[in-house]
């Protein structure tokens, strides 16, 4: 139930920051409008990678079906393989919209 309320409230934000469409960069731009993002989601063709440390996701809840690449150890420090293990599961969707 937490973990609905955030994604739902995280949707929102981004709903309020990002206007209509959200905007994605690699090597292109691609603008997804966020009844299509929903959609996507709701078929689990859309990746959700989230950066929070371990300790965050267990005190705040999940995001169902994200990946968790936490950017922070538990003691907020930098992790050193973080940008490794985000390209890794970034080339993994390299072949889905």
């Amino acid at each position: 139930m937490v973990a609905r309320t955030y994604f739902r409230l995280a949707l929102i934000i981004t709903f309020f920051v990002f206007g209509h469409s959200l905007t994605y960069s690699m090597n292109n731009n691609i603008d997804i409008a966020l009844s299509e993002s929903l959609t996507k989601y709701n078929d689990k063709s859309l990746l959700i990678i989230d950066v929070r440390t371990e300790n965050e996701w267990k005190v705040t809840g999940v995001i169902p079906h994200s990946k968790l690449i936490s950017m922070h150890d538990n003691n907020y420090q930098e992790r050193l393989s973080f940008l490794e293990e985000l390209k890794q599961e970034l080339n993994e969707y390299k072949s889905k919209d």
